[in-house]
């Protein structure tokens, strides 16, 4: 016969004998973080209130789509701004748009950052001191007299690289009002060496319209045509369009 030793017996909810030491442990670490959260400062605090003029189609609680251009380098990139209770949140790609076709870059993406900018302008100054825009056409239309007697002697114009038909032709309209107006155009990544290479080759400066979809071998030499150079968008698309799939073998090379 064998005999089995007798079985041991478990409650069924064990109790703890250390519950007095847990519950005061637990006691300290709410009170460690609580300590902790009070020394962090987070973002003032904003009240935040209905529109009293809804936008035109607004519906609360859903976004809006604005259709704009993110220009980098002159050229337009056709996007959509996201905004949430007229607040810019996402840029994507405008898919109506020959360039961009619905695609963005990081350029586009980041463009976003520079309207969440605290150091971003956002009054007109004069000097050190802000003024307004009033202050401003104020201030032109005092000098207007002199500027068209003296055809603009000491206007100058400063802007970043135009290829705007409209803007262009403004500009050109107020140059030959004003004869002795200087425009002066200016970008901080600007390509210096490119308008002396196309005077050497063109015999006068100009911007190269590249047509990848048409080469059979691409060389590029220190040119990013996919990344830093304007019209990264339609220069990738059109590249990739003969090596789909299905297409000659004999697709272009890079």
């Amino acid at each position: 016969m064998l005999h089995l030793p007798p079985m041991k017996t478990h409650p069924v909810f064990p109790i703890a004998q250390d519950e007095p030491a847990r519950r005061r442990f637990l006691k300290l670490m709410a009170a460690s973080a609580a300590l902790a959260g009070a020394g962090c400062s987070g973002p003032p605090g904003e009240t935040i209130v209905p529109y009293v003029t809804m936008p035109e189609q607004g519906v609360p609680g859903l976004p809006m789509f604005y259709a704009t251009a993110f220009v980098r380098n002159g050229l337009a990139h056709g996007v959509l701004v996201e905004s949430n209770m007229g607040r810019p949140t996402k840029v994507e790609g405008n898919p109506d748009h020959p360039v961009s076709a619905g695609a963005t870059d990081v350029f586009a993406q980041a463009s976003i950052l520079q309207l969440w900018d605290p150091d971003r302008s956002q009054a007109v100054f004069r000097g050190e001191e802000m003024a307004t825009w009033g202050a401003f056409e104020a201030a032109l239309q005092a000098r207007r007299p002199r500027f068209e007697r003296d055809g603009g002697a000491g206007l100058r114009i400063l802007t970043g690289t135009v290829t705007s038909p409209t803007l262009a032709a403004q500009i050109a309209a107020l140059r030959q009002r004003l004869p002795n107006l200087r425009w002066h155009a200016w970008d901080p990544l600007h390509d210096e060496g490119a308008a002396p290479g196309a005077q050497l080759a063109f015999g006068r400066p100009l911007d190269p319209v590249y047509r990848l979809d048409e080469a059979r071998v691409v060389l590029a030499l220190d040119a990013d045509l996919f990344g830093t150079l304007p019209g990264s968008l339609a220069h990738a698309r059109a590249f990739t369009a003969p090596r789909r799939l299905g297409d000659a073998p004999d697709a272009n090379r890079r």
